[in-house]
């Protein structure tokens, strides 16, 4: 859906049910990629007192992506821990909470929102990737690298967790790893500017 994450969205959405026209533009709003729309039509279902809860936690669960792509980062947590209230065991929701404690740099809380996603669905790249990302900016690279493998385990072509372990590999001294992980980057997406920063300061050609 959205991309404006340390890491991406985690997971498919589930799709809310139509039942009325209105109804289905507010459904098809809040499940769509233009943010203000998105808060809008996901508004108007978490205030709806025709919406199951489990609904209505899938609503919040897309207006916190809404808000964290403008930046709205305490917006996005409070929308995703009432997601969580009205569902404890979404994993996603707990993922998406820790990308936004991650942008506010609350990264022990980022870590631990993403250990409990993790518990939840052990398959959740974005997870491993997202923990291993806080680690790196909580400067705990050693701690993060085992999230970092796992996540391009699960991922191989996933952008952000290639780009998170050559990062973690170069700061924990693993070089040739290093390069070799920017260069992978650079041919999933050709110009990749953090590639190839990554690449210069290693010496080596893209």
């Amino acid at each position: 859906m959205r991309t404006a994450t340390l890491i991406a969205a985690l997971s498919a959405l589930v799709v809310l049910p139509c039942r009325a026209q209105t109804h289905h533009e507010r459904v098809v709003h809040c499940n769509g990629d233009d943010p203000d729309e998105a808060i809008s039509g996901c508004s108007a279902l978490i205030q709806s007192l025709r919406e199951t809860s489990i609904n209505r936690s899938v609503a919040r669960y897309n207006r916190g992506m809404a808000e964290v792509e403008k930046g709205l980062y305490n917006q996005a947590i409070a929308d995703y821990t009432a997601a969580i209230a009205l569902n404890p065991d979404y994993p996603e929701a707990y993922g998406n909470r820790g990308i936004a404690y991650g942008r506010i740099g609350l990264y022990d809380q980022a870590i631990a929102d993403e250990t409990r996603a993790i518990a939840l669905n052990p398959t959740l790249d974005k997870a491993y990737g997202n923990r291993a990302y806080a680690y790196h900016l909580r400067g705990k690279d050693a701690q993060g690298l085992a999230d970092a493998e796992r996540a391009v385990m699960l991922a191989p072509r996933d952008v952000k967790n290639l780009e998170t372990r050559a990062e973690i590999y170069e700061k924990v001294g693993r070089r040739g790893d290093a390069v070799a992980d920017y260069r992978a980057l650079l041919t999933l997406a050709p110009n990749k500017q953090s590639a190839l920063d990554g690449l210069k300061r290693l010496g080596v050609n893209p």
